[in-house]
């Protein structure tokens, strides 16, 4: 194409000033403003004309033509120029004209201060109006291209042609060399993209529509102006290839496979064939370019539209350059940003479909493919402008629905639109023997469900979802495959039909207002689908009974063709040996079991479980009466810190004990799946064989998500049922400070409800912790428990070898000591969750905690027995004063548990500091976790272990 062009300048009276005075340095602005206009002949850095370019056609492109010039100051944006653009698009309104932005530019111009920044906002004003008119606003983004030009009206525009050579961006490379690399080359050089910010990048990124050569640009500005403003719709074509479709298709002569053959016309032929001027529109215009999906602003016999299509290729380089045909999300949203350019220009959509469905990867998905599909159904939904949509093969489930929506749907007779591939629905439906009978089924499975689904255009047609089918010449009556298949290198038959099928859409579209369109569009889709109504009570009921027979009906069919070929298999066996097993394990497995998922009668660990509380009745020992004698009656009636000095006068003869069996023993052995009916009953048994004990441990930590993503149990109608069920001992709780029981940190607020609520519904002794040691961390929900007048236990986590550490050494603990007693602290505990702390530590350790907390506070210790040495260092601890330790029950001790109970009580029996317990009187407890163990053991092999107990024995003589 050839083109001329005629000039007329316009607002030369807009000139550049210095009302700044600004000077910095030797030179002022003003002196530069005298040096470019002096230099260039003009005085502002943009020059507006009136073009009127004589390309090939009916009729000369009168253009509003903008266009920086480098040599004034960079090309920069300063007032008089932001004043030059805003009257351009005004005079573009004025005249009904397009606007042309010529861009090559530093950016604002700094020398004018904000007063230049804010062109930016006037430009984009200007630019609105100018498109809220309907009018097209071209911008060419020339070498360079940056700052504030590049942040407004160079990316604003309907269409982003960048010449090749360009560079465009909105931070050049001098500033983030300077700023985010703080001059480091090497660094900047490691990090920089290749092609960084040259046009070709912009492009591959979404963010300019096409790339062109520098003496091609006028020619492409006129080819799309030309579509766009040129109207001159011609008749509709009388059809060449007129098709002759059978009148009955016999749907065994259609084969979807055909839809693929690498030869067939595709959408990029039919774009080559059918529409003048197409000027492709690349990218979602954000950050992403599709490689499949095309389109952009064509003519299609003297109609201006946007033409949208996913395109194949016919060699193997040209499909995989194409993605073999399945868009990404950036190309649904390219097709949006069309469609939406297609509505402020009031001109058809016209969209060609083939493709196996949308592109099904990680990155599409982290892209958000549903998002992208789901937003363009929506659009076309309440798009104003006509949508003429035309399966041209492949129309793979919801990646071809993505893109239509049309007004009218046309569909190829040999192509298909499916929910699913039918290779995709054999392989979920179909059944083989093995893998030579799947090689010779599956491909007749597939014809098959083709035509059960109904995937074909006639049968599509009749369902309404179609609204004319577009015949081959191979389906033509009579018509002879070999001859009669065209191929993309000649079809004219199929070249004709189709553009008889656009041009009568387009014609009878075009004439329709608005209104008529979405209305005609809403009742064209929400009357698809095929359903029965049964409007009364009585026909549902009837429509149940009638299903159910069925379905008996079919169950006993089938069991009848299995006994009939029972005896061909060796001894009647029908189900290979591993199937029968999984079968089994499924139904009557112990996990089964334990959801009581199973039938009834096969629940025995459960029901011995159950049997056991029917012969072993635990109720609560009488409410004590006089003065209280236990650490739950000293708190309810005296308050925490009554209760911390009388923990540590009482400690002066005895060890207390809290029991983790019913929280971190079972966490750490049994996933903390143990059922809320199982801890209620273990709680019934505490409350007579522990009331000498300080504390259960019975809630919080991992409590919450077991109990609720595992077990479906409520976590708080456990710490009811608990404390109902053992009124008479301190109930205790993990909470891990301002992550209360979750795993990230809550706000205060919700933080303090928790601690509120706990202690309403039961709760007595809050242990708070920080991994980190963080008192901080802690300080809120130390606060909290404090305001409710219950037990605030604050942590310190053991590390490491406080004799040879250099971090968490002793004077480490007593520091941290000291601090938590100012943050308000009842109690101190020592949390050793890995078990490292040896008995030669124990002695520097107490002492350290001791004097940092001023020897006021009663020290609580917790430790698991993962290092197999606990229980020594349980009894070192007893030795050098501390006043309570945590163990658990004998079956879920050990291992990544506490110590055993059962033998520490042993072990201290007789002792100074004796627990005031028996250990044989602790045999009812133990009996009654070794048969929740026995239970729990159904969630995996590795939640079986030992039941290890102390026992007496009289060996004769």
């Amino acid at each position: 194409m050839s083109t001329e062009e005629k000039r007329t300048p316009l607002f030369e009276e807009v000139c550049s000033e210095d009302f700044l005075k600004f000077k910095f340095g030797a030179r002022g602005y003003i002196d530069q403003l005298n040096d470019a206009i002096t230099k260039t002949g003009h005085l502002a850095g943009v020059k507006v004309d009136l073009v009127e370019i004589l390309a090939e056609g009916p009729a000369p492109i009168q253009i509003v033509w903008v266009s920086h010039n480098f040599a004034f100051l960079g090309g920069s944006l300063g007032c008089a120029e932001g004043e030059k653009i805003t009257r351009a698009f005004e005079y573009g309104m004025e005249k009904k004209l397009p606007v042309v932005v010529e861009c090559r530019s530093g950016g604002a111009r700094m020398q004018e201060g904000t007063s230049s920044l804010m062109q930016m906002a006037k430009v984009a004003v200007a630019v609105q109006a100018f498109q809220a008119k309907g009018l097209p606003f071209v911008a060419i983004l020339c070498d360079p291209t940056y700052g504030g030009v590049s942040a407004s009206y160079a990316m604003q525009a309907d269409c982003r042609i960048a010449v090749a050579d360009a560079r465009i961006g909105f931070a050049g490379p001098q500033v983030i060399l300077n700023t985010m690399c703080e001059g480091n080359q090497k660094l900047y050089d490691a990090q920089c993209p290749s092609d960084f910010q040259a046009a070709k990048f912009l492009y591959e990124n979404g963010q300019v529509d096409c790339v062109v050569e520098s003496a091609k640009v006028t020619d492409t500005v006129a080819r799309l102006l030309r579509s766009l403003l040129l109207r001159k719709p011609e008749p509709s074509p009388a059809n060449e290839g007129h098709a002759n479709p059978p009148e009955k298709p016999d749907m065994s002569l259609f084969n979807y496979t055909r839809a693929r053959k690498i030869d067939r016309p595709q959408t990029q032929d039919l774009i080559r064939e059918l529409f003048t001027d197409f000027v492709e529109m690349a990218g979602d215009g954000k950050v992403g370019l599709d490689v499949c999906v095309k389109g952009g602003i064509a003519a299609f016999r003297g109609h201006p539209c946007v033409v949208i299509a996913t395109s194949k290729g016919h060699t193997p380089g040209d499909m995989q350059k194409a993605n073999y045909g399945m868009p990404s999300p950036h190309g649904y949203r390219t097709a949006y940003r069309l469609m939406q350019t297609a509505e402020r220009f009031s001109i058809p959509v016209v969209t060609l479909i083939d493709t196996v469905g949308a592109y099904p990867n990680f990155q599409s998905e982290k892209e958000g493919q549903s998002e992208a599909i789901a937003s363009n159904l929506t659009l076309m939904a309440g798009l104003k402008v006509p949508i003429i949509s035309l399966l041209v093969g492949e129309g793979g489930s919801g990646g071809a629905l993505g893109l239509c929506m049309g007004n009218v749907i046309g569909m190829l007779s040999g192509g298909y639109f499916g929910v699913i591939s039918p290779e995709g629905a054999a392989s979920i439906l179909g059944r083989y023997d093995d893998e030579e009978h799947k090689a010779k089924q599956f491909p007749l499975d597939c014809q098959e469900l083709a035509r059960a689904q109904c995937i074909y255009a006639t049968q599509l047609k009749d369902l309404g979802v179609v609204d004319q089918v577009v015949w081959e010449p191979v389906h033509d009556l009579g018509a002879v495959e070999s001859s009669a298949e065209e191929t993309f290198q000649n079809f004219p038959k199929l070249k004709s039909r189709i553009e008889k099928f656009l041009s009568d859409s387009i014609g009878v579209l075009s004439s329709k207002s608005v209104d008529q369109l979405l209305t005609e569009r809403y009742a064209k889709y929400r009357s698809i689908g095929t359903f029965k109504l049964c409007t009364s009570e009585e026909e549902r009921q009837k429509a149940v009974e009638a299903a159910k027979a069925a379905s008996q009906a079919a169950v006993a069919r089938g069991a009848g063709k299995r006994a009939s070929t029972a005896g061909d298999k060796k001894g009647g066996e029908t189900s290979a040996p591993v199937i029968k097993q999984l079968a089994e394990e499924t139904v009557v497995g112990t996990r089964s079991r334990y959801l009581h998922l199973a039938p009834d009668h096969i629940h025995e660990a459960a029901t011995a479980l159950e049997s056991y509380f029917q012969t072993h009745k635990f109720d609560p020992p009488p409410t004590a009466t006089g003065e209280p004698t236990t650490a739950k009656g000293i708190l309810d009636k005296y308050g925490p810190e009554h209760l911390a000095q009388w923990v540590m006068k009482e400690a002066k003869n005895r060890v207390f004990l809290t029991d983790t069996s019913m929280r971190d023993a079972h966490q750490s052995l049994l996933a903390t799946r143990v059922r809320t009916v199982d801890i209620v009953n273990a709680a019934r048994v505490a409350s007579n064989v522990l009331k000498d004990g300080f504390s259960l441990e019975c809630w919080g930590g991992a409590t919450f998500d077991v109990a609720m993503r595992f077990l479906d149990e409520c976590p708080w109608e456990r710490l009811r049922e608990v404390r109902k069920a053992c009124p008479n001992i301190c109930t205790q709780m993990l909470i891990r400070g301002a992550n209360a029981v979750g795993y990230t940190s809550y706000p205060d607020d919700v933080v303090e409800e928790f601690v509120r609520l706990a202690a309403k519904n039961g709760m007595d002794v809050f242990r708070i912790f920080d991994c980190f040691n963080s008192v901080d961390s802690m300080r809120v929900c130390i606060d909290a428990v404090r305001a409710t007048g219950k037990v605030a236990e604050v942590c310190i986590c053991y590390t490491g070898n406080l004799l040879s550490s250099k971090i968490y050494h002793v004077d480490y603990y007593r520091e941290l000591a000291k601090e938590i007693k100012a943050a308000g602290a009842h109690f101190i505990a020592i949390k050793d969750m890995a078990g490292l702390l040896r008995p030669l530590e124990v002695e520097p350790l107490m002492k350290a905690v001791r004097e940092g907390s001023g020897g006021s506070l009663p020290i609580h210790f917790h430790m698991h027995a993962t290092s197999s040495g606990a229980l020594a260092t349980l009894m070192e601890m007893t030795r050098c004063e501390c006043e309570i330790v945590d163990v658990c029950a004998a079956s879920i001790a050990d291992g990544t548990s506490q110590p055993s109970m059962d033998a520490f009580v042993a072990m201290t029996e007789g002792g100074p500091r004796q627990t005031k317990m028996k250990f044989m009187d602790l045999a009812p407890y133990e009996e009654l976790w070794a048969r929740i163990r026995c239970v729990g053991a159904c969630v995996g092999k590795s939640c079986t272990a030992m039941f290890v107990v102390f026992s007496l024995v009289r060996v004769t003589g």
